[in-house]
């Protein structure tokens, strides 16, 4: 009774007041019933269920959809177990014994077989019972020829006959540059083989800048390969200064005087003594001393 009382009393002082603002203001009564308004229209709001949500969020982290991945493994593995034994249920029952069946069947044939080509091969005579035994180890000896053949080869690497180069028998390979060699004969590491030459004079050809009877005079030095063509060349030395005589007759002043020119005589004496000597190669020819008269 007493609240009933009190729901009057609050609906009077509220019609009241409503009353005294139209009143007194009622562009502000109205400015309220605008508000009103658009929180009515804006009461359409969904209830949420908070217990819901927060099932979905557990059902969608990682450790539930952990045990639904594990769960379906599960049930995969006994699927596939269940087949396996099915199969191999099968197998022992029905395809083994058909398999040994056809087994002892085809020894049976190839027994069968054996024993009529045995009967034939006793009718054969001595001549032909050599022959045929000539020719199945003749096969055999082919078939283990060609089988050896295509896998490790008729001689092994280690047993080739001929060495191509060395570079089979290496064990390990190494690529150098050019500018990282170094020539074997002319090395400070390896003893030079020269001697010096007695001097020879020579008469020349004569040509435009010289004179009648042009001469010159020559001391060389010959570097050979090895100390026995330096031995062969000091007891022939006669003899090669001859050869070296008659070479240099054929060149003129002209040519003597240039470097090219000398270059040349150089070149042809180097070929012409290692085509007389029979113990090693001369490497370089060098000249001692050079004098040229006109």
């Amino acid at each position: 009774m007493s609240e009933s009382k009190t729901d009057d009393k609050d609906q009077a002082s509220i019609e009241l007041l409503e009353k005294s603002i139209q009143d007194n203001s009622p562009e502000f009564l109205q400015e309220l019933e605008s508000i009103s308004e658009i929180g009515n229209e804006n009461l359409d709001i969904e209830l949420v269920d908070i217990d819901q949500i927060i099932a979905q969020q557990k059902a969608n982290s990682l450790k539930a959809r952990a045990r639904r991945l594990w769960s379906a493994l599960n049930q995969l593995a006994v699927k596939v177990f269940y087949f396996v034994k099915a199969q191999l249920i099968t197998f022992g029952k029905e395809t083994l014994p058909y398999l040994l069946k056809k087994l002892v069947a085809g020894l049976k044939s190839t027994a069968a077989d054996l024993s009529k080509a045995l009967g034939k091969i006793r009718t054969l005579s001595k001549i032909q019972k050599v022959a045929l035994l000539v020719m199945i180890f003749g096969t055999g000896a082919l078939f283990l020829v060609v089988f050896k053949a295509t896998t490790t080869g008729l001689i092994k690497d280690d047993e080739k006959l001929f060495v191509r180069t060395m570079e089979e028998l290496s064990t390990q390979k190494f690529i150098y540059e050019n500018k990282d060699l170094e020539d074997f004969y002319n090395s400070p590491r390896v003893n030079q083989n020269m001697m010096s030459l007695r001097r020879i004079v020579v008469n020349i050809q004569k040509s435009k800048n010289s004179g009648v009877n042009p001469m010159g005079a020559f001391e060389f030095f010959i570097q050979g390969n090895s100390s026995d063509v330096m031995v062969e060349i000091n007891d022939r030395e006669a003899e090669l200064l001859d050869l070296f005589q008659n070479h240099i007759r054929e060149f003129s002043y002209d040519e003597l005087d240039t470097v090219e020119g000398k270059r040349r005589m150089l070149e042809k004496l180097t070929r012409a003594i290692n085509e007389e000597l029979t113990k090693g190669k001369i490497m370089q020819i060098y000249f001692k001393n050079l004098v040229l008269k006109k």
